[in-house]
C-alpha cells in the first residue's frame, strides 16, 4: 500500500467535493440554519406546554370526608385550597368537580370512560374519588387509634385497607403527563395536610413525620456550573454535526460515483482497491471533522 496514491486519491475526492454546491450546501449552510431552527421550536413547543392550562376533572366528591373535602378544593369547588400551594398558586389550572360518576359511566367502566374523555381532550387529567373512600378513610384512622391504645396488632394494622384516589392520565400525551405532574404535587400536599391533622387528633407532634431535615450546601463554583451545563450539550452538537457533515460525501463518493460511471475508471488505475478505500475515507473525515 503506497501512500502517495492515498494522498492521489484524497486530494482528488477533495476537489471533487468543494467543487459540488450540494455537498457544500449540505455540510455547512443547512447545518447553519436548520439546527438554530430546530432549537427554537424545541424551546417555543417547551414554552407552549408550560403555559398551556390543565384541565382537570375530579369526580366523587361526595365520597369525601366534609374536613378532607374542604382540604382539598375550596367552598365554591372551582378551583384548589389555596392553603396546598406553599409558594406561588398556579394560574394554569382548570377545574370541574362533579359529586358523583356521570349517567355514562359506572364504577366498572369508570377506566374506559376516562380514557376516551382523555383522548377526546375534554380534560387532561381525571381524579376519581371511589364510593368506599370515606370509609376507608375512617376506618384506616379508627385502626391507628386502635393500635396506639393496643387493641389491635400491628400485623392488624398492616391488613387495613388504605384508601387510594385514582388518577388517569395518558401518558402518551405531553400535555397530561405536564398535567399529571402538577395534580401530583397538589394531592401530596392535600395528604400532607390529612397526615398533620391525624396527628393533631393523636396527640402527636407533627415532628415525628419529620425527624430530621437534610441541608443541602452548593460548594460548586457559579463558572463551574455553567462549564457543567455546556459540557453536556456541546458533545452532543458536536457529535451532530460530525455525522452531518460525513453522510453526504459518504454517499456521493460511493453510490454516487457509481451512478456517475467513474468508479469503473477509478478501479482501472494503478492504485490498490485498499488504497482506494483509504483514500476516500480520509476524505469523508476530513468533512466531519471540518464540520463539527
Amino acid at each position: 500500500m503506497k501512500w502517495a496514491n492515498i494522498k492521489l486519491i484524497c486530494v482528488r475526492e477533495l476537489r471533487d467535493q468543494l467543487r459540488d454546491r450540494r455537498t457544500l450546501f449540505t455540510i455547512l449552510i443547512l447545518p447553519l440554519v436548520l439546527y438554530p431552527l430546530l432549537g427554537m421550536t424545541y424551546l417555543q413547543v417547551a414554552q407552549f406546554l408550560k403555559d398551556s392550562p390543565t384541565r382537570i376533572w375530579i369526580i366523587g366528591t361526595q365520597n369525601l370526608p366534609q374536613e378532607e373535602a374542604l382540604a382539598l378544593l375550596s367552598r365554591d369547588n372551582k378551583d384548589f385550597n389555596p392553603s396546598l400551594f406553599p409558594e406561588s398558586k398556579p394560574t394554569r389550572l382548570s377545574i370541574k368537580v362533579s359529586k358523583r360518576l356521570p349517567e355514562e359511566a359506572t364504577a366498572k367502566t369508570i377506566a374506559a370512560y376516562a380514557q376516551q374523555v382523555i383522548e377526546a381532550e375534554e380534560h387532561e387529567i381525571i381524579v376519581y374519588f371511589p364510593d368506599m373512600f370515606a370509609k376507608q378513610l375512617r376506618d384506616f384512622r379508627d385502626q391507628i387509634t386502635a393500635y396506639r391504645t393496643e387493641e389491635i396488632s400491628a400485623d392488624q394494622l398492616d391488613a387495613t385497607v388504605v384508601p387510594a384516589p385514582q388518577i388517569y392520565v395518558n401518558s402518551a400525551n405531553d400535555k397530561s403527563q405536564l398535567g399529571f405532574r402538577r395534580t401530583d404535587n397538589i394531592l401530596r400536599q392535600w395528604r400532607q395536610q390529612i397526615v398533620k391533622e391525624s396527628f393533631r387528633e393523636s396527640r402527636i407532634p407533627e415532628q415525628v413525620n419529620n425527624p430530621f431535615q437534610l441541608e443541602k450546601h452548593d460548594v460548586a463554583k457559579p463558572a463551574t456550573k455553567k462549564a457543567v451545563v455546556w459540557s453536556k450539550i456541546l458533545p452532543f452538537f458536536a457529535l451532530v454535526w460530525a455525522l452531518a457533515g460525513a453522510f453526504y460525501p459518504a454517499v456521493d463518493l460511493c453510490a454516487g460515483e457509481k451512478e456517475r460511471g467513474t468508479l469503473e475508471t477509478l478501479l482501472c488505475s494503478p492504485a490498490d482497491r485498499s488504497e482506494i478505500v483509504w483514500g476516500k475515507m480520509i476524505t469523508i473525515m476530513v468533512f466531519s471533522i471540518l464540520t463539527a
